[in-house]
């Protein structure tokens, strides 16, 4: 074929280091989500005080589950881990994972807000990072409150 002849397109190959970003996404939206902190500790806490929960602790049962205070502590304990985490990982990016805005950065920025507002566990003050972040994201139009 010729220099300007049209072959069969081969599909856009994407560097290694581009996998490994979307790696470090979705393994960080899912720490913020509830696998291992965020969410998930703003949700025992809430389930378990909030008197809306009284007799329904645990989701998806029909009979009462009664609330287990034992699990507004550790929701509280996982939240300080979850704010601990992403203000050492916010130290040297803008953005949780590097220099553009994932979806990572909206798990995080819900979960921080659902904490605060309905589980009433507010990020302490001394995460500098995580509250430069935080300023930052709550400023964008798409972060309406």
């Amino acid at each position: 074929m010729g220099k300007n002849a049209k072959g069969p397109s081969e599909p856009a190959r994407r560097p290694c280091l581009d996998i490994l970003v979307r790696c470090k996404v979705r393994l960080l939206e899912q720490r913020a989500s509830g696998y291992d902190e965020g969410l998930i500790g703003a949700v025992e806490v809430f389930r378990n005080m909030h008197p809306a929960f009284a007799d329904r602790s645990i989701p998806g049962y029909l009979d009462p589950v009664p609330q287990v205070p034992a699990l507004v502590e550790r929701g509280r304990q996982r939240l300080t881990k979850f704010f601990e985490t992403f203000d050492r990982q916010l130290e040297a990016n803008e953005f949780v994972v590097g220099d553009r805005i994932s979806v990572a950065d909206i798990t995080v920025l819900c979960s921080i807000d659902f904490a605060a507002k309905l589980a009433k566990v507010p990020m302490p003050d001394e995460y500098r990072h995580l509250r430069r972040w935080y300023a930052m994201m709550s400023a964008r139009p798409s972060a309406g409150t």
